[in-house]
């Protein structure tokens, strides 16, 4: 099943069927479910499963097709265990110096009550099954259906500049609230770019991981903290706004040197 995958690349028009099935039907078929348990990584798998099974059943036909091309969802030429060290520690500080440049873009907008006591309140409530859910479950299955499946099949039907963007709406599209689609965007034309270049779905698997698990992080060592509270605010309470605008430049200047480098130590996957 998993290798007929491999033979479905969705048109533009079929990624939004995708994207249905996952915001509209999944969702209906969560809401009874909610009234039998309450575990996060149960409610949060089932909305993908109508997805998955509209894939699978599409990849079966296309494999059967006479001309069927096969581009596998993972299709990463992995150098030495050197290159793809170097590669992923570099992803890692991306990532992390990413979500500080982004923080800013995030702050314009306020927070929803029921995200702060269903998302946050809830990893403070039950942490295992809610950062199983957050940090691990949802970079492999996002990043399956959003990068390995929609973002490949339009790489084959537009520009790779403009199915980057697309694949970042899409994904911004998903997360249903304001607030994490402003983030959501921004991260996925980063993801969206690095498989790209990469071929990988590992890597951004792990760039999503990196990202979900620090916001995790955060609410389990700040429990205390007003989930509002921004870097800025404590950056310049201890420091000063000079510090935080030198750090902020910094910041920028790193990220974009290590995109100059996984540039040039990334082959184009097309």
């Amino acid at each position: 099943m998993f290798r007929n995958i491999n033979f479905f690349l969705p048109t533009f028009r079929q990624c939004w069927i995708i994207v249905f099935f996952i915001v509209v039907v999944g969702s209906l078929l969560a809401l009874p479910l909610a009234l039998l348990t309450d575990n996060p990584l149960i409610l949060y798998v089932i909305p993908f499963v109508p997805a998955f099974v509209y894939v699978a059943v599409k990849g079966k036909y296309a494999r059967n097709e006479s001309e069927a091309a096969e581009i596998p969802v993972e299709n990463c030429k992995y150098g030495s265990f050197r290159h793809t060290f170097a590669v992923a520690l570099m992803l890692g500080i991306a990532t992390i110096l990413l979500i500080f440049v982004l923080e800013p873009l995030s702050s314009l907008v306020e927070i929803p009550e029921y995200l702060i006591d269903g998302l946050y309140g809830a990893i403070l409530r039950e942490p295992f099954w809610n950062i199983v859910s957050v940090a691990v479950a949802a970079p492999v299955i996002e990043e399956f259906f959003i990068r390995g499946i929609m973002l490949r099949g339009m790489l084959r039907q537009m520009s790779p500049a403009k199915a980057i963007v697309w694949s970042a709406f899409i994904f911004a599209v998903i997360h249903l609230n304001f607030y994490q689609a402003l983030g959501a965007f921004t991260m996925g034309l980063f993801l969206g770019w690095i498989y790209y270049k990469s071929g990988s779905l590992l890597y951004a698997i792990l760039i999503h991981f990196i990202n979900n698990g620090f916001s995790a992080a955060m609410v389990l060592l700040f429990p205390d903290m007003d989930m509002e509270t921004t870097m800025y605010e404590i950056i310049v309470q201890k420091s000063g706004v000079i510090s935080y605008i030198l750090l902020y430049l910094i910041s920028v200047a790193l990220f974009g040197i290590i995109i100059y480098r996984l540039n040039k130590m990334s082959g184009d996957a097309k």
